[in-house]
């Protein structure tokens, strides 16, 4: 037992590491990208939602249409951005779960939920 919970608790760790200095690296590249060039504010949110998901979501706030923003916002839960899927890929890495078809469930997703979300606007 003491062996499967040592295990157990290197590997949670393994994951922990794996996903914690991603986000931090994509954070600091939206930071550095941001503060020595200027876009306007849809590009301003696209390029965060593109690097980091929870500040891209954030900074969806300053975006007035609540269609434009709904559709973002749709897009990176369904979809993700650079961050999620190089996390994924990381941690399937060791998995016989292959990349691609995680990637195709995720463009289907992104898809319907567009469709779903056209539907009911």
């Amino acid at each position: 037992f003491s062996i499967s919970l040592a295990n157990a608790s290197l590997n949670a760790l393994k994951t922990l590491v794996i996903i914690y200095s991603t986000s931090l690296f994509f954070y600091l590249i939206v930071v550095i990208i941001t503060k020595y060039i200027t876009f306007s504010p849809l590009n301003y949110v696209i390029i965060n939602c593109l690097f980091d998901l929870t500040k891209g979501i954030f900074q969806t706030s300053i975006i007035s249409n609540t269609f434009i923003k709904t559709i973002i916002i749709l897009i990176l839960l369904s979809f993700g951005n650079l961050s999620i899927h190089n996390q994924i890929k990381s941690i399937i890495s060791d998995t016989s779960i292959k990349y691609n078809n995680y990637l195709l469930g995720r463009i289907i997703q992104t898809i319907f939920s567009l469709i779903f979300l056209l539907l009911l606007f």
